[in-house]
């Protein structure tokens, strides 16, 4: 067996090397904040029924329908030179290029939606939570071309979009409850954010064309649209928001946000014990000990190529001891496999050709 050990000995310390082993490193946590006055966020306190409270109170501080109109050269006139009778007069006639934009929201008490997410509290008796508003609206666009008083090109398109609108909103305690009154004074809501968009354009007629039609047209009448965003979302940003600040003095929001910063201020306490307790338990390695690393796929093939010297040199061995004669065939001196003929092997049973048959005695 001499020889598997000196032909196996590579192979095995080859694997050993490779494969090694490998002490798991636990991470560390980081350490907490010293004291308690700093910023946490309470997905666990509900703002359904809050959000609710301020919808209705919003709706009331909206107009039923809001419409913002915008044009650009609508109406221009030029003064032209015409001839009544034999008598030259200078007249007025229309001219140039007409745009006009007409974005209407209908039926805000029912189409509006609102939406409270995200409240976090940045200080003890402080929140901070966002709104989300989203309404559907049609737009329409019209354009004219004229040229000293003949036209010379019309269009007309209708879409549908939706406005939506994010904002920040910000509010604490500035007194404490009195005697038998169970709720806190709050402040007014702070607005200290907001952003609308246009989304989900969708065309539905242009110059009279509707249905799906229209739809894979409607990129001409988006780009055209495209201009006028900025100024009709700026129209329903100063809207939205100002009904949001009226609707925060009314005293159904104010009870409401009384009750928020009450949860608020529990669910903070609760957070805070519980990050305090995760920093003072010491944190447990995820596993005791060393670790195998995976083999490559070419290092897995090693154990069969090993299985394979152990089981020729075994053999190789065994036919020395039986046919020293015969066993120089199976190896050199440098043990370097040479496989023998079957012509070589007819004589002696027991070797590798497992399908070797005895010569027939005449």
């Amino acid at each position: 067996m001499v020889p598997f050990v000196k032909a196996s000995a590579p192979v095995f310390l080859l694997a050993l090397v490779s494969t090694g082993f490998a002490q798991e490193q636990t991470p560390q946590a980081g350490p907490k904040p010293a004291g308690t006055n700093y910023a946490v966020y309470l997905p666990e306190v509900p703002l359904d029924e809050f959000a609710a409270l301020l919808k209705e109170a919003v709706v009331k501080q909206l107009p039923a329908n809001i419409v913002v109109e915008n044009n650009h050269n609508w109406g221009r006139q030029t003064r032209a030179l015409s001839v009544h009778g034999v008598k030259a007069v200078h007249v007025m006639r229309n001219n140039g290029d007409w745009e006009k934009v007409k974005t209407a929201a209908y039926d805000l008490p029912h189409q509006l939606k609102l939406r409270a997410y995200g409240l976090s509290s940045p200080v003890e008796d402080r929140i901070v939570f966002m709104v989300h508003l989203d309404a559907p609206a049609m737009v329409e666009l019209e354009e004219k071309v004229w040229h000293h008083g003949m036209q010379v090109f019309a269009s007309h398109g209708r879409a549908r979009l939706r406005i939506q609108a994010d904002v920040t909103l910000e509010t604490g305690i500035i007194e404490a409850p009195k005697e038998g009154s169970p709720l806190n004074r709050v402040a007014r809501l702070q607005l200290t954010g907001a952003a609308v968009r246009c989304e989900n354009f969708v065309a539905q007629n242009i110059d009279g064309i509707g249905g799906e039609v229209a739809k894979r047209a409607g990129g001409l009448l988006r780009q055209s649209f495209k201009p006028w965003r900025p100024a009709i979302e700026s129209e329903f940003n100063k809207k939205f928001c100002a009904a949001i600040l009226s609707a925060g003095g009314t005293p159904a929001v104010s009870s409401g946000l009384s009750k928020l910063l009450a949860d608020s201020r529990t669910a903070r306490t609760t957070v805070i014990q519980a990050q305090a307790a995760a920093a003072t338990t010491p944190a447990l390695p995820t596993q005791l000990g060393p670790r195998r690393r995976p083999l490559p796929q070419c290092q897995e093939d090693f154990p069969l190529f090993s299985l394979d010297l152990e089981l020729y040199f075994a053999h190789a061995a065994h036919a020395q001891a039986d046919h020293p004669s015969h066993a120089e065939h199976h190896y050199d001196s440098t043990h370097h496999f040479d496989p023998p003929t079957h012509s070589e092997h007819a004589s002696h049973p027991g070797t590798l050709n497992s399908h070797h048959e005895e010569p027939k005695k005449k």
